[in-house]
């Protein structure tokens, strides 16, 4: 059977990626209009799953489907801009998101579960970002600023198949996982859950 690239992620409301719209015109100037991430496109990774045999799909979505359940909705605010590469000239740049604690229990959570189905671990301490430029010229940002405390409500997770076009990659939802857990995220052993305030 022919492979997917597919991948893990939680989309976003449409005034986080009004937002985010408005922070990519304001780097315009620095990096030039190419390589700006649509705003229909815009979502938060949470596990990147690459070119996997179609057949995997069904396997996939009964895998992470209990464990995403049983985790309780939480909110997620924009924090700042971030960028991956050299500081003059990033592969990406991205807005990071707080809190991180209740985004890395569904993340750890969804990586354990494609574990078991054979697929590579994480190695790192997941980091939650959106992607909102892949710069094809060379220019340097101001991290520091903040950006507009945007809330993006995490209640689902959604399977995406990426088809690469000429034009950028388009995403397909493939199937959809509700966050309905009742009880406090245990962090840290403590039935607590943190502030958005506390995170920042």
């Amino acid at each position: 059977m022919d492979k997917m690239r597919l991948f893990l992620a939680v989309p976003l409301p449409d005034a986080a990626r009004d937002a985010l719209m408005a922070v990519q015109e304001k780097l315009v100037p620095v990096f030039g209009k190419r390589g700006r991430i649509r705003a229909e496109s815009l979502h938060l990774t949470v596990k990147f799953l690459g070119s996997v045999p179609g057949g995997l799909v069904e396997a996939i979505s009964a895998a992470v489907r209990q464990p995403i359940l049983e985790i309780k909705p939480f909110q997620l605010k924009l924090y700042q801009l971030v960028t991956f590469g050299k500081p003059d000239a990033p592969r990406i740049v991205a807005a990071s998101l707080v809190p991180v604690d209740m985004i890395r229990v569904l993340a750890n959570e969804v990586d354990r579960a494609c574990g078991e189905l054979g697929f590579q671990l994480e190695k790192r301490a997941f980091s939650p970002h959106v992607t909102i430029y892949r710069p094809k010229k060379s220019g340097k940002i101001d991290r520091r600023g903040v950006l507009p405390r945007v809330e993006i409500p995490v209640n689902k997770v959604i399977l995406f198949q990426s088809e690469l076009k000429p034009d950028g990659a388009v995403y397909r939802a493939l199937d959809s996982f509700p966050l309905a857990g009742k009880q406090p995220l245990l962090i840290n052993g403590m039935g607590q859950e943190l502030s958005l305030s506390g995170a920042e």
